[in-house]
């Protein structure tokens, strides 16, 4: 979306002009067992040296046929997701927004109250991405601080969907 959808042009014709024909998805992690509204273009490219097979469109992981192929950048809606719950339905995450001190939170009930509001660790984090444990803890015994873990996390790009990307590579 960004200027309108003409850096998204710019990007597909510096790709064709260095030898490369490109397909392009819109893939949302939601639809790939990730409990989490994520929505990603991502681009193939192939080089025009060598035979290719079509990578997209792809459907999710959990058999929902929601994931949509954009043909138009500029009539483009996204649909922003407040909440989302746990596969128990009794976890809702709050919507943080951007910027400094705003770690995703979830509600967690409590008895004789609604809600409590915790900030989520950084395992809880990762896990939201689709990495295992171990990728967490590997980052802490090598020292790497909590909030460089959140960034770390929020920059990453969901496992589930990129391995169900590469399979069909």
């Amino acid at each position: 979306s960004h200027s309108s959808g003409r850096t998204f042009g710019i990007i597909l014709n510096t790709l064709d002009e260095l030898g490369f024909d490109c397909e392009w998805q819109l893939l949302n992690s939601k639809n790939f067992g990730v409990p989490q509204n994520r929505e990603r273009v991502f681009i193939i490219g192939h080089s025009r040296r060598f035979p290719r097979r079509e990578i997209f469109p792809i459907t999710g992981t959990n058999g929902q046929a929601g994931i949509e192929v954009v043909a138009d950048l500029n009539r483009h809606k996204y649909e922003t997701l407040n909440r989302v719950y746990g596969v128990d339905g009794i976890a809702p995450t709050i919507s943080t927004m951007q910027g400094g001190n705003r770690q995703p939170v979830v509600a967690v009930p409590v008895p004789a109250r609604t809600h409590r509001i915790r900030r989520l660790t950084p395992l809880e984090t990762f896990r939201l991405q689709g990495f295992p444990d171990s990728h967490h803890d590997n980052a802490k015994v090598a020292g790497v601080s909590d909030s460089q873990l959140y960034k770390q996390a929020g920059n990453a790009v969901t496992v589930n969907v990129v391995y169900e990307i590469a399979r069909r590579l």
